[in-house]
């Protein structure tokens, strides 16, 4: 690209990050189609939410392949929502699960023939979608019969998670290397991921953090309660019990605290049944239930003394462990409150605080004693507390910015409209 060229198109990009106001003439006319909902809740799809809530109202339609629609009053305002209905509710949570989602893997990208009927006068110029569930490969389809620029946001690894037959792998493996391949940008949620997909499929990524909401409070300093002596710890947990081996590691957390007479507050979708279930009805543990992201950071920053971030020890998840990125840290960071990850060395939160020393307190051995010792440590050592809320803050700062990941992405699609290479 000519030098003249390379200037237009940064000073494009430059425009379209300066503000919420990106005007449409940078930016093209987009669809979003997949199973993440577009709403401000849980990280996943806050991270969608915030990287299209600047985005031109009319520019933007969102296509939810989920059968749990985003209620209205979450929805990005002004901005046009639309079912692409993948399936049934019940069937997808049944007993029936591995069946059913292994014939709605095998119909998925026929559905793109539907994409136009429910757009009807919106005529998108590039095709956004998150590689989860089903109908990203509705989205990928749609892109490449319409010979539209594909945009793919990586956010966890899709093989070896979709509830499927196991001898439908070897083919979901063909269908995301495929479309990995054609898409016109992978915006990977970690570095671990854009170097395994570089390595695995042969074609770059882009890292794309998860990023804070642009109101997100701000803070110069930790709490300054966190100096003071406590006698009753509280440590914290911010979002979605995903994954086999977290609510083990959250209960150990819970336990050791028990032994200290503290106590473990959990924000997020868990209720009561939903923790017995797991394990996690200890009396010392408080479910919080959901919490909007600046409630939450405030209410880290006057009730918790540490946050803990479990990464899954279990074999089944060290994939997903390895090279996904935990989105919580945006809010962690955000509260100056010291972070403890409990989690293999090998995974991606374990490896971001290795290279960003003194940002967390890591144990990174599946043992409780060396656990209870770290957070024994943390619930008496004020100074230590300060020094790590600290560090979190400037680290946050730097990598999950709203304005950092709007550039990123702003740029993504801009080449991608462009047809031109990576800047």
């Amino acid at each position: 690209m000519m030098q003249t060229e390379q200037h237009t198109l940064a000073d494009a990009i430059d425009g379209c990050t300066a503000g919420l106001d990106a005007p449409l003439s940078c930016l093209p006319r987009l669809v979003y189609i997949g199973d993440v909902p577009v709403e401000p809740t849980v990280y996943g799809c806050a991270l969608l939410y915030r990287l299209l809530s600047g985005y031109p109202k009319n520019g933007l339609r969102i296509l939810e392949g989920n059968p749990w629609r985003t209620p209205r009053f979450r929805r990005l305002p002004g901005v046009t929502y639309e079912p692409l209905q993948i399936g049934n509710r019940r069937l997808i949570s049944s007993r029936l699960s591995r069946l059913y989602g292994s014939w709605l893997l095998w119909k998925a990208e026929e559905k793109w023939r539907l994409v136009d009927q429910i757009m009807g006068a919106f005529k998108p110029e590039a095709v956004l979608t998150v590689t989860n569930g089903f109908s990203w490969l509705t989205a990928s389809a749609y892109a490449e019969r319409r010979s539209l620029p594909l945009h793919l946001i990586l956010h966890d690894e899709w093989v070896s998670d979709l509830c499927v037959v196991e001898w439908l792998r070897p083919k979901m493996e063909l269908m995301f290397e495929r479309y990995y391949r054609q898409a016109a940008s992978r915006l990977c949620v970690s570095p671990y991921m854009a170097q395994q997909y570089q390595k695995q499929y042969k074609a770059p990524g882009e890292i794309l953090y998860p990023s804070r909401a642009p109101d997100v409070p701000y803070f110069d300093t930790p709490p300054s309660r966190l100096l003071k002596s406590n006698h009753n710890p509280v440590f914290a947990y911010g979002g979605t019990i995903n994954f086999a081996g977290y609510p083990r590691l959250l209960r150990q957390v819970a336990e050791i605290l028990a032994s200290v007479d503290g106590k473990l507050l959990i924000f997020g979708p868990l209720g009561r049944e939903r923790a017995k279930a797991i394990g996690l009805d200890l009396p010392n543990i408080v479910l919080r239930g959901m919490t909007p992201s600046e409630k939450m950071i405030h209410s880290f920053r006057e009730e918790a003394d540490a946050l803990i971030l479990p990464m899954s020890f279990e074999s089944q998840n060290m994939t997903n462990m390895r090279i996904s990125f935990p989105s919580k840290l945006t809010d962690y960071t955000a509260s100056g409150v010291p972070i403890l990850i409990y989690g293999p060395r090998y995974c991606s939160a374990v490896r971001w605080a290795r290279e960003t020393p003194g940002v967390a307190a890591v144990v990174d051995v599946d043992d409780a004693t060396e656990l209870s010792t770290v957070i024994k440590r943390l619930c008496e050592d004020g100074d230590l507390r300060w020094r790590l809320g600290a560090k979190a803050l400037e680290a946050g700062k730097e990598f999950f910015s709203s304005e950092a990941a709007s550039k990123v992405f702003y740029s993504a699609l801009i080449r991608g409209s462009q047809n031109q290479p990576e800047l």
